[in-house]
């Protein structure tokens, strides 16, 4: 993850600079690495898919919140972001779960 942290500030100050170059170089980097951490995250998820079945939680939602919280976080304008999780996606997972990710929604806020 630190190498991650490194490209999306490197990135979003080549952004405030006004460094094109800069922020495209950066850009195609982080989405490199980004690609190699989902491609790790979704492998540990099917290394393990016997026991997040047997958890209730389906590995393949699983792997679709990776990607897109790995995504908002990458491409949205800060350096941390308040993701949640899409209600459509959210419904794919045990009341649980469901009630883990939105504990700390605030009312108005859900999508």
């Amino acid at each position: 993850m630190a190498p991650l942290w490194e490209l999306k500030g490197r990135l979003l100050a080549a952004r405030h600079r006004g460094d094109a170059a800069g922020a495209r170089a950066a850009s195609h980097e982080l989405e490199a690495r980004a690609a190699e951490l989902l491609a790790n995250a979704e492998g540990f998820v099917d290394e393990r898919r016997e026991e997040c079945e047997a958890l209730g939680l389906s590995p393949e939602p699983l792997k679709k919140l990776i990607r897109l919280a790995i995504r908002d976080w990458a491409w949205s304008s800060g350096m941390t972001s308040g993701y949640q999780v899409p209600d459509q996606l959210l419904a794919r997972f045990p009341e649980p779960i469901r009630l883990f990710f939105t504990s700390t929604r605030t009312v108005g806020a859900q999508r």
